[in-house]
């Protein structure tokens, strides 16, 4: 496996497919969501609950998103995790030492 520079070009193409599938999906599933569960919640409690309750199937569908972006082929590349055991490479525990 050959690895890529990361330019710009690449960044965009990457960038712009999570992008925009997450504000489409984020737009339309959010607000199906906020209309089914005020619907649901007015109908069960008579209150309609906080305006944004929609806003929790962000979640799953940005990472629904997220996980495409790391299985689908771009034009010559495609997005990798690579495992690595160089100890320079891990991130730092970000456990404060408060000794």
């Amino acid at each position: 496996m050959q690895e890529l520079e990361l330019t710009w070009n690449r960044f965009g193409r990457a960038f712009w497919f999570c992008f925009w599938r997450m504000a489409v999906f984020g737009i339309l599933g959010g607000a199906i969501a906020n209309y089914v569960l005020h619907w649901l919640l007015t109908l069960m409690t008579g209150n309609p609950g906080p305006p944004a309750i929609g806003a929790i199937i962000w979640i799953p569908l940005s990472m629904l998103v997220l996980r495409n972006a790391l299985l689908k082929s771009y034009r010559g590349f495609r997005i990798a995790l690579i495992a690595t055991d160089d100890p320079a490479t891990r991130m730092p525990n970000c456990v404060l030492d408060t000794k």
